[in-house]
């Protein structure tokens, strides 16, 4: 494994542990500044103080709990790579926990 695709690969599953920590500063250290969410069913959300509101607003109303598969890491250019992956879940409010 080329030490880019380690570095991804260690990216994506510090990602999945800050999300189910609920851990908003967590996420945020891994996101650059001009970081983009697009999650489905709601509008994008671009750089730091769109994502804080975003996940600020998604940890305070549900918990995560996602495992999630690395299928494919693609490095395409120096800054660009796509992961291919298969999440899965739940989300439970927090009035049910």
């Amino acid at each position: 494994m080329s030490p880019e695709i380690s570095a991804i690969t260690t990216l994506l599953y510090a990602y999945g542990a800050a999300l189910k920590s609920c851990n908003t500063s967590e996420v945020l250290s891994l996101y650059t500044e001009d970081g983009v969410i697009m999650a489905p069913g709601f509008q994008v959300s671009v750089g730091t103080a769109a994502l804080k509101s975003s996940y600020d607003r998604v940890f305070s109303s549900i918990k995560l709990t996602i495992n999630f598969d690395l299928l494919e890491i693609v490095n395409i250019a120096r800054e660009w790579a796509f992961a291919r992956t298969t999440p899965a879940g739940t989300k439970v409010s927090w009035k049910e926990v």
